[in-house]
This record gives C-alpha cells, structure tokens and sequence, in this order.
C-alpha cells in the first residue's frame, strides 16, 4: 500500500483489491486520527494505485457494495478532538468507473461502527451502531439510491452494535446478536420485514455473541462463527440458522478461538 494504514476495509471487487483506510497509523496523537485514503490492487500484481480520496476522514464506518457496482460508505467517526472521536451520519459514493466519491444525504441519526445492507429493491439498510455517548442504538434508517435521501423506519427491537447483518433470500433481513446499550453481549435475533415495515424477535442463538462472522451458505441457511471481545475471551463454536424454520442448530467448533475475523464461502460450498 502507499500509505500505512490501520482497522482497514478491503472488499475485493473484479479482481482487485480495493483498501480504504480507518486509521492513519503515522499518526502521533493519543488517539489515533481518522484517514480519508483509498487503494487498489490488481490480484495478480503486488502494484497498489492511490484513487480518489473520500471527502471525509472516517473510520468505524460501514460499506456496502450497490447492486451497479458503486459503493456506498456510510457514517463512522471522524476527526479526534482532545476526548474522542465525534460520529458522523454523513455518507458518500464512490464510482469506480469516473474513481470519485461524491456526498449523498445525511442520515438522521448519526452512527460509528453500524451495520448495513443492501435491500432487493436496490435501497440500503442501516441499523444499529454506536450513537450518543457511544452507547448503542435500535435506531434504522433506509437510503434511497434515486434521491440519495435517507427515511427513518421502524426501530429495532433492542440496540446493538458489533452484530451480523444479512439479507435472506425472501427480501427480509436479520440482525444476529451484538452488544446492547449497556456494552452486555446478546444472543438475541430479530427480522425486518420491509413491507410491513417491522422487526420480530424470534429463537436466539446458542450463545452471545459479538464481532462474529455471518455467512449465507448456498443453501440460504447462515452460519455463524466465533466472536468475542477484542481482548478475549473469544469462541469457538459455530450455529447454523434455517430461515425455513428460523430455528438455530449448532454446527460444531472452530480449531481455534476467534474473534473480529472472515468467513468466506468456498466455491464448493
């Protein structure tokens, strides 16, 4: 990479890499500061290429690949003053075509560390995150690729943050554990449903967790991986959800404990 970052997001898009800073790491303050970098690598080179900077420095930040191959950044934290770093509910797009970032609305409820994802209709949820005094929060917003706007909706059923995001095949999506507002890990699971407009507990996890893995397998189940806090303990039990049944069944254990890591299908499943 040209320029030494930390707590970096990469997605690997058309077989290039592409890593957008979180952290500067030549930075000298007590609290590290926020980077606005980006990077791309070609897979099958070690040559890395500077791209369009993002308009604003943020870290703890969600991204979400669109549907037409944009990427949509949204919220995070940004520059550290004497006590922390302040969140934002700003969100940008980056068109890989013209290599641009380009601001879109502000999100009512400005968030770090939230999570996201695209919906069937090509809008994008997000949900949960750190909010006032880094606690916490239930509160979920939708933006609107056509108008760029963000519309509050229904708020889940109990605040989380360091929680799984994933949208099932039948357009609905689940949220899976996380810590709440009091920093307490979770087992529970809740589901959006768009149309209606409402999220509905259903069975929890096994276990708590947070800073898991979430996988949609081939078959539409999820599998769960792992969590735990930075510092330890971290787990190493793995539970399968059947959206069929929207019941949990445990797949087994890891060979080693995890936590804050991937999970990657394989393509033979």
């Amino acid at each position: 990479m040209l320029k030494g970052q930390m707590l970096s997001t990469v997605l690997l898009v058309s077989l290039s890499m592409l890593v957008f800073a979180c952290e500067d790491s030549s930075s000298t303050k007590d609290t590290v500061d926020s980077d606005s970098s980006s990077n791309i690598s070609a897979a099958s080179s070690n040559d890395s290429t500077l791209l369009d900077q993002m308009i604003e420095k943020r870290q703890d930040f969600e991204l979400v690949i669109l549907s037409d191959g944009r990427l949509l950044s949204i919220g995070g934290r940004g520059v550290a003053t004497d006590t922390y770093m302040s969140a934002l509910g700003t969100t940008e797009v980056y068109d890989p075509v013209t290599d641009e970032w380009t601001q879109s609305g502000t999100m009512d409820n400005w968030r770090s560390v939230p999570s996201a994802v695209e919906l069937k209709d090509g809008k994008v949820l997000v949900t949960g995150g750190g909010a006032s005094k880094r606690n916490a929060t239930s509160l979920t917003e939708i933006w609107d690729p056509s108008t760029g706007e963000w519309t509050i909706v229904a708020d889940m059923n109990q605040p989380r943050e360091k929680f799984g995001l994933i949208r099932l095949e039948d357009g609905r999506t689940i949220a899976i554990g996380g810590s709440d507002d009091e920093g307490q890990h979770t087992a529970t699971v809740e589901i959006y449903d768009p149309a209606a407009d409402i999220w509905t507990l259903i069975d929890p996890m096994g276990d708590k967790r947070i800073w898991h893995t979430s996988t949609v397998l081939n078959d539409g189940r999820i599998l769960v991986t792992g969590g735990g806090n930075p510092d330890g303990p971290f787990k190493k039990s793995a539970e399968i959800f059947d959206p069929s049944t929207e019941k949990w069944q445990y797949a087994g254990e890891m060979s080693v404990s995890r936590s804050q890591h991937t999970a990657t299908l394989m393509a033979d499943g």
